[in-house]
């Protein structure tokens, strides 16, 4: 977590003064990325098939975005066929 707490922090540092920040993040809730093959390597952070992911919860995003005025916040379950 910690290198994604590093990145939040430097993407909140390069923003201009008033800027915005559009983002999308996976949620902890969408059991679809999680499968039998996937290997938890910290607490919401997983490999699986070559590639690591990290899923977010509420609590997760409010320790990225301490510093941050939120404007918006959604959590949205999508369903991929």
């Amino acid at each position: 977590m910690e290198s994604t707490i590093k990145i939040f922090r430097e993407i909140h540092r390069i923003l201009k003064s008033n800027g915005l920040f559009i983002g999308r993040m996976n949620s902890d809730k969408n059991e679809g990325y999680v499968k039998e093959t996937t290997k938890e390597i910290e607490k919401n952070f997983y490999y699986d098939y070559g590639k690591y992911f990290r899923l977010f919860n509420k609590e997760q995003f409010n320790i990225l975005t301490k510093e941050w005025n939120v404007i918006v916040l959604n959590e949205n379950i999508t369903v991929r066929l």
